[in-house]
Order: structure tokens, then sequence, then C-alpha cells
């Protein structure tokens, strides 16, 4: 996927803007397909998924994802560290507890190529 080299804009089902906050750097491990989501206004803050629920972190472990392409051509993010648990947004835009949150709807992101 071209994307995996690109900044890309993530929104959750329609909503949320495509601004800095929502634009992401991709950093593809080439050899096991994990990813890294690199803030595009912070570059030094990269999304993470701890004990405590989603966060940001400095691109450790806790920041390792798995994405996992849908039919829709939408795409949900698995953490790596802490299997089943996944990045998700609630109806009010507000992070989901990884712990509660699967592949559903509230778990799918729509991908934004921005331009270089």
């Amino acid at each position: 996927k071209q994307w995996y080299q690109r900044r890309v804009a993530i929104t959750a089902g329609g909503n949320g803007g495509e601004g800095h906050w929502a634009t992401w750097i991709v950093q593809r491990n080439e050899h096991d397909g994990t990813i890294r989501l690199q803030n595009d206004k912070r570059n030094d803050r990269f999304l993470a998924i701890r004990k405590c629920g989603l966060t940001s972190g400095s691109g450790g472990r806790y920041c390792v994802l798995r994405p996992n392409f849908h039919k829709n051509g939408t795409v949900s993010f698995a953490s790596v560290n802490f299997p089943g648990r996944h990045v998700g947004i609630n109806e009010d835009m507000e992070p989901r507890d990884p712990k509660q949150t699967g592949t559903g709807v509230n778990a799918r992101f729509n991908i934004i190529v921005k331009e270089e």
C-alpha cells in the first residue's frame, strides 16, 4: 500500500478534519508490516496504546501497531504490545478504551493521502 510511505489524514466515520492533529506520518516496518503513526504537528509524538489507554508515546514498543484492512476500504489498528487492544474513537470523538475496542465501527478509520 503506497500510503505507508506518506503523510495521511486519519478520520473516524467521516467526521474530523484533515488538519495537523489528524495527520500522521506512517512509518512502516518492511520486515513485518507493522507501523508507527507519527503526529504531523508534533513529530516527537506517536500514537500509543498503553495499559492506561490510548495516548501518545515517543515511538517505542507501545507505538507499534498492526493495520487491518477491511473490505469497505477502512483500516483498524491493533496494538502489537497488547494483543486484542485497538485504536478507537467514541461517538463524541473522544478516544475509546483500547480494551473495549475491537475492529467494529468505532475502530474503523478512513485514510486520506495528503499532498507532499
